[in-house]
């Protein structure tokens, strides 16, 4: 489950890095 968190919370960064 960790590695689930950790892939969703590097999703939400690059969404972010992709939008800006």
């Amino acid at each position: 489950m960790q590695l689930y968190t950790a892939v969703m919370q590097y999703g939400r960064q690059f969404k972010i890095m992709a939008v800006s």
